[in-house]
């Protein structure tokens, strides 16, 4: 009999070694870990060359389809660039006519003249600004040769009789300038910043009238379709938080909103600013409404057994 009545004792035992972890203490059966709300998909607008910012099209906060106007920007060089372009096509296709009929040069002539009139504008502005340190020197002598190459081609026009060019020539002088058109026109097209994604502005840097460098971020778009809810955590809970771990997210909204969802990843251990060492736990919601918003605090329930 006194054997008999150790036999609970033991019971209760077994169950308390059978629920220990690996390292020896007890596993809990829920973890709670604080969490906030963040975008699972951030794009950022930058500008594409220097310029200044001409138009701002919408405003924090704001929802945004993708190819919508977000800001517009402006650059005179590169308006400039297409009236030479196209310059250069016009001549380039006038001269392609002239080989094939010699005795009609007017329409070579003018558009030579044109380039030769841009090019001269181009060269007087880099002087000016050669003063100002806003242009190096050799900027003004390579507008000042592209002048004289101008000189030189309408000089040519002017002259030329039946030398005019083989129309094989001419015709590949034409493709090479409507290619050039085209390029400088998509670079143009480009001072139109347009939003890359759906979704809301969350970050707008861009101010009407302020100059911004090439690649300085004008805005950053978020999509809110679906949010991930991350938690930073201690390393050791990686050992029962793993991709598709069941949780029960709780956002603190207004009223607090509960999902039952899994890991969708875990971010490995690396030092904080305080140089302690962090992981992360990942967990993504579905957001249709555009309800919920980055920034808004979360629990995490990581449920450790079934």
């Amino acid at each position: 009999m006194p054997k008999l009545a150790w036999l609970p004792a033991l019971v209760l035992l077994a169950v308390a070694c059978a629920d220990r972890s690996e390292s020896g203490t007890l596993a809990p059966h829920a973890v709670d870990v604080k969490a906030e709300v963040t975008a699972s998909r951030v794009a950022s607008v930058t500008a594409p060359f220097e310029a200044t910012v001409k138009r701002v099209a919408v405003r924090e906060g704001q929802s945004v389809n993708a190819g919508d106007v977000l800001v517009v920007i402006a650059n005179p060089e590169l308006e400039r660039n297409v009236e030479v372009a196209r310059a250069q096509r016009e001549y380039a296709e006038a001269r392609l006519h002239a080989a094939a009929r010699p005795i009609q040069h007017q329409s070579a002539d003018a558009a030579a003249a044109r380039i030769v009139a841009l090019k001269k504008a181009k060269l007087d502005r880099y002087r000016a600004l050669l003063a100002t340190h806003d242009v190096s020197l050799q900027e003004v002598e390579d507008a000042e040769n592209e002048y004289a190459a101008a000189q030189r081609d309408l000089i040519n026009i002017e002259n030329s009789a039946p030398a005019a060019p083989q129309t094989r020539v001419a015709e590949i002088e034409v493709e090479r300038a409507r290619a050039d058109e085209r390029l400088a026109e998509s670079r143009l097209q480009m001072l139109t910043v347009r939003a890359p994604i759906a979704g809301v502005v969350t970050r707008l840097q861009a101010v009407e009238g302020h100059e911004v460098g090439a690649r300085e971020t004008l805005a950053e778009v978020s999509a809110l379709s679906s949010l991930d809810v991350r938690a930073d955590v201690a390393p050791d809970l990686l050992r029962i938080a793993r991709p598709g771990t069941p949780v029960e997210v709780k956002v603190l909204s207004v009223p607090p909103r509960v999902f039952l969802d899994k890991v969708a990843y875990v971010v490995p251990s690396r030092q904080n600013a305080q140089g302690e060492p962090r992981a992360a736990i990942v967990a993504t919601i579905a957001n249709p409404d555009g309800a919920l918003q980055p920034g808004t605090p979360a629990t995490l329930t990581i449920h450790t057994q079934p």
